[in-house]
Protein backbone atom coordinates (compact mmCIF):
# COMPACT_ATOMS: atom_id res chain seq x y z
CA UNK A 1 0.00 0.00 0.00
CA UNK A 2 1.22 3.56 -0.96
CA UNK A 3 0.06 6.44 0.62
CA UNK A 4 0.38 9.79 3.14
CA UNK A 5 2.12 8.85 6.64
CA UNK A 6 0.58 6.62 8.91
CA UNK A 7 0.77 7.22 12.77
CA UNK A 8 3.03 4.46 14.10
CA UNK A 9 0.75 4.01 16.89
CA UNK A 10 -1.77 2.43 14.25
CA UNK A 11 0.23 0.75 11.68
CA UNK A 12 0.43 -3.10 13.14
CA UNK A 13 -3.34 -3.12 13.82
CA UNK A 14 -4.19 -0.96 10.32
CA UNK A 15 -1.95 -3.98 8.78
CA UNK A 16 -3.72 -6.81 10.53
CA UNK A 17 -6.80 -5.50 9.48
CA UNK A 18 -6.78 -5.19 6.00
CA UNK A 19 -4.44 -7.67 5.25
CA UNK A 20 -1.83 -5.24 3.96
CA UNK A 21 1.91 -6.91 3.92
CA UNK A 22 3.92 -3.69 3.20
CA UNK A 23 3.28 -0.52 3.35
CA UNK A 24 5.31 2.40 1.84
CA UNK A 25 4.39 5.91 3.24
CA UNK A 26 5.36 9.77 2.02
CA UNK A 27 5.00 12.95 2.99
CA UNK A 28 5.22 16.18 0.74
CA UNK A 29 3.61 19.21 -0.34
CA UNK A 30 2.21 19.88 -4.17
CA UNK A 31 4.56 23.35 -4.36
CA UNK A 32 7.45 21.76 -2.38
CA UNK A 33 10.98 20.67 -3.71
CA UNK A 34 11.29 17.62 -1.49
CA UNK A 35 9.82 14.92 0.71
CA UNK A 36 10.12 12.05 2.99
CA UNK A 37 9.61 8.73 2.01
CA UNK A 38 9.44 5.35 4.12
CA UNK A 39 10.31 2.82 1.38
CA UNK A 40 11.74 0.05 4.08
CA UNK A 41 8.07 -0.42 5.26
CA UNK A 42 9.63 0.16 8.65
CA UNK A 43 7.04 1.66 11.54
CA UNK A 44 8.20 5.52 11.97
CA UNK A 45 10.72 5.28 9.58
CA UNK A 46 9.68 8.03 7.07
CA UNK A 47 12.55 10.34 7.07
CA UNK A 48 15.45 7.75 7.98
CA UNK A 49 18.57 7.73 6.11
CA UNK A 50 20.44 4.49 6.78
CA UNK A 51 23.71 4.87 8.13
CA UNK A 52 25.19 3.46 5.48
CA UNK A 53 24.84 6.04 3.15
CA UNK A 54 27.41 8.58 3.47
CA UNK A 55 26.29 11.86 4.68
CA UNK A 56 28.32 13.51 1.69
CA UNK A 57 26.67 11.26 -1.01
CA UNK A 58 22.88 12.95 0.83
CA UNK A 59 23.68 16.31 0.87
CA UNK A 60 25.26 16.17 -2.62
CA UNK A 61 21.48 14.18 -4.26
CA UNK A 62 19.60 15.35 -1.64
CA UNK A 63 19.67 18.55 0.05
CA UNK A 64 17.22 18.47 2.99
CA UNK A 65 17.61 18.89 6.49
CA UNK A 66 15.80 19.40 9.66
CA UNK A 67 16.04 22.55 11.54
CA UNK A 68 15.26 24.03 14.77
CA UNK A 69 11.84 25.50 15.13
CA UNK A 70 9.03 26.81 17.46
CA UNK A 71 7.08 23.88 18.44
CA UNK A 72 3.88 26.32 18.99
CA UNK A 73 4.21 28.70 15.76
CA UNK A 74 6.29 26.57 13.29
CA UNK A 75 8.97 29.95 12.96
CA UNK A 76 12.12 28.94 12.48
CA UNK A 77 14.52 29.23 15.46
CA UNK A 78 18.18 31.50 14.36
CA UNK A 79 21.15 31.46 16.49
CA UNK A 80 22.80 34.67 17.18
CA UNK A 81 24.60 34.76 13.75
CA UNK A 82 21.16 34.59 12.27
CA UNK A 83 21.35 31.23 10.96
CA UNK A 84 19.20 28.04 11.65
CA UNK A 85 20.44 24.91 13.63
CA UNK A 86 20.09 21.53 12.68
CA UNK A 87 18.09 19.13 15.02
CA UNK A 88 21.00 16.66 16.03
CA UNK A 89 18.63 14.11 18.56
CA UNK A 90 16.82 11.12 17.79
CA UNK A 91 13.31 11.83 17.46
CA UNK A 92 13.34 15.33 17.95
CA UNK A 93 10.96 17.70 15.81
CA UNK A 94 11.64 20.52 14.07
CA UNK A 95 10.94 22.33 10.25
CA UNK A 96 11.84 20.24 6.92
CA UNK A 97 13.79 22.23 4.58
CA UNK A 98 14.83 21.41 0.96
CA UNK A 99 17.41 23.50 -0.58
CA UNK A 100 16.59 25.66 -3.41
CA UNK A 101 18.81 24.89 -6.71
CA UNK A 102 18.77 26.13 -10.13
CA UNK A 103 17.95 22.46 -11.66
CA UNK A 104 14.48 20.47 -12.50
CA UNK A 105 14.45 18.36 -9.22
CA UNK A 106 15.55 21.27 -6.73
CA UNK A 107 14.28 24.43 -7.96
CA UNK A 108 11.02 25.99 -6.36
CA UNK A 109 8.53 27.72 -9.08
CA UNK A 110 5.93 28.99 -6.68
CA UNK A 111 3.02 30.74 -7.36
CA UNK A 112 0.83 33.23 -9.77
CA UNK A 113 1.57 35.53 -7.02
CA UNK A 114 5.07 36.03 -6.36
CA UNK A 115 4.28 38.14 -3.54
CA UNK A 116 3.18 34.40 -1.77
CA UNK A 117 5.97 32.41 -3.16
CA UNK A 118 8.42 34.67 -1.58
CA UNK A 119 6.76 33.61 1.99
CA UNK A 120 7.39 30.24 1.12
CA UNK A 121 11.13 30.73 0.69
CA UNK A 122 13.64 30.59 3.87
CA UNK A 123 16.72 32.66 3.27
CA UNK A 124 19.82 32.45 5.04
CA UNK A 125 19.45 29.08 6.58
CA UNK A 126 22.57 27.62 6.78
CA UNK A 127 25.21 30.70 5.27
CA UNK A 128 24.15 34.12 4.32
CA UNK A 129 22.42 33.66 0.55
CA UNK A 130 20.86 29.78 0.87
CA UNK A 131 17.60 29.52 0.07
CA UNK A 132 15.72 26.86 1.27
Amino acid sequence: MYGNGLKPSIWPAFQRRFGIKQIIEFYGATESNSLLINILGKEGACGFFPRTVPLWFLKLLYPVALVKANEVTGEVIRNEKGLCDLVRTSGGSGLFVGKIRNDAIHRFDGYVNQAESSKKVLKDVFKKGDAF
